[in-house]
Order: C-alpha cells, then sequence, then structure tokens
C-alpha cells in the first residue's frame, strides 16, 4: 500500500470516528494496520475508538440491568437514547428518542 493510500485510509477513519461511527473507524484502521503495523496515528486512533465503542455497548448493558431492576420503560427508552448516542447510532438514538418523548406523553 502506497504512503498515499495509507494517509487517505487513515482520513476516513479519522472522520468516521469524528462522525461517531467507531465500528468503521476501528476497521478501517485494522486495515492499515495490516499493510503498516508500525503506524502511530493509526494506533492513537485505534485506541480512542476501541474506548468510545466500548463505552457504548457498556451503556446498552447497563440499560439491560435497569430494566431488570425494574425501572420504568420511559427511563430505559431514555438511557437506550444516551447508549445509541455514545455507540455513534444517531439514527437509532433520534427514533428511541422519539419513542421516549411519546411514551412520556401518553404515559405519564
Amino acid at each position: 500500500m502506497s504512503p498515499l493510500q495509507i494517509e487517505v485510509l487513515l482520513q476516513q477513519s479519522w472522520l468516521q470516528f469524528q462522525y461517531g461511527f467507531f465500528s468503521n473507524s476501528i476497521t478501517l484502521i485494522r486495515t492499515l494496520l495490516i499493510y503498516n503495523p508500525d503506524h502511530i496515528r493509526a494506533r492513537k486512533i485505534l485506541i480512542l475508538a476501541l474506548i468510545e465503542h466500548k463505552q457504548g455497548q457498556e451503556a446498552l448493558f447497563q440499560c439491560a440491568l435497569l430494566h431488570h431492576a425494574g425501572y420504568s420503560d420511559a427511563n430505559l427508552l431514555l438511557c437506550e437514547t444516551l447508549a445509541f448516542q455514545q455507540e455513534g447510532l444517531y439514527e437509532e438514538a433520534l427514533e428511541t428518542y422519539r419513542r421516549y418523548l411519546l411514551h412520556r406523553t401518553y404515559c405519564g
């Protein structure tokens, strides 16, 4: 892989990270590291993306624990919205937040 291709892949990965698509960023960086395992900037982005991805997964796990503990559906929807946002899944977060608002409006 040429240095230009590596730089393009690195920039694509950084953009994916900035827009919250952590899984996509991780995939691109891992591809880059196959060709250049010593790339320091790529390793830094990979570490950041893995941390953000892990936090989103942990938030979803916490939602499951809250549901098991008997928290209301409205609180769970709000928690799930925040988890989706942390994971970078903004469309799912908006849809879940819309459901949260409907639930709060009609179910109190």
